[in-house]
């Protein structure tokens, strides 16, 4: 007889036992079925019970399913008094890894931090800082780059894919590439926005493998250099007008920045050319 194996054999068997009954001493605590249980983790009556009666060999991702349900860390089973573990390993994983991949899982679960910018503030080559952060899941976010931007004008009111008004949250996918759509690029002279050149919500168009932009702040179609280009919108939350009850509000919103005239026109789209190449190396 092959001793070292039965020896091997004999501490797994005590292994599934002891941790079997733990996880049914927690299901006992906080007074829930085994269906109850097994329900809200997506499994079998029949798997859960046979976990808690050592007959599952189970599986690292089961025991910080386990873990993360009744709110307990995965060290707890690394405990050496508990006896739980005749060595310092579980087969060939090592308990800093197990504990690794718990902490991992956590994380995977915590929302994200997306930032929200003033518009007015979000200048070409400043030090922006958001004023404010909302929350999404990391599901949810996945693998995009995003930021948030609260409009402070209502010249996308009328655009044909999301009406947008000022105090509206929008926010932007910045690692996508451009596209037609509602999105955000670097507008030169920003009219209402003391003529900083910064972040413009805008319509973007293709006309014959040529891009524009449009808002109700432009006379026409404007066009569009790719560098200029920041994100697409991909998501947008109303919020409750507060400029006439907050008086340290900035609306950015003048009666009449329309342009007019077709040397204005020609003015705007010499100077914004001027400004791409020298600020966003654009070269012709």
């Amino acid at each position: 007889m092959n001793n070292r194996r039965y020896s091997k054999e004999s501490d797994l068997l005590r292994l599934r036992l002891e941790t079997g009954e733990r996880f049914k001493q927690f299901r006992i605590k906080v007074d829930k079925t085994q269906n109850e249980v097994a329900t809200n983790l997506g499994k079998s009556n029949s798997w859960l019970s046979s976990v808690e009666n050592g007959e599952h060999n189970l599986l690292i991702p089961d025991l910080l399913l386990l873990c993360e349900y009744y709110g307990v860390s995965p060290s707890y089973f690394l405990d050496q008094e508990s006896n739980v573990f005749g060595s310092n390993s579980i087969g060939n994983l090592d308990p800093t890894e197990l504990t690794q991949l718990f902490f991992n899982k956590m994380n995977s679960i915590l929302p994200v931090q997306i930032p929200i910018y003033m518009q007015s503030e979000y200048i070409y080559g400043e030090d922006i800082k958001p004023f404010d952060y909302v929350f999404w899941s990391r599901q949810r976010v996945a693998t995009r780059e995003v930021i948030g931007v609260q409009a402070q004008t209502n010249n996308m009111v009328q655009n044909p894919y999301q009406s947008i008004f000022a105090n509206d949250r929008v926010v932007f996918q910045i690692n996508t590439p451009m596209r037609v759509g509602v999105g955000a690029i670097w507008s030169f002279q920003r009219k209402g926005f003391e003529n900083t050149n910064g972040l413009s919500i805008v319509e973007i168009k293709r006309k014959k493998n040529e891009w524009f932009y449009y808002n109700s702040g432009c006379p026409d179609d404007m066009p569009l250099q790719e560098s200029q280009y920041i994100g697409m919108a991909i998501h947008k939350n109303s919020t409750t007008g507060f400029e006439n009850i907050n008086p340290l509000w900035q609306g950015f919103e003048p009666k009449d920045h329309t342009l007019k005239l077709d040397s204005e026109i020609k003015a705007k789209i010499t100077n914004e050319d001027d400004w791409i190449k020298e600020n966003l190396r654009i070269f012709k």
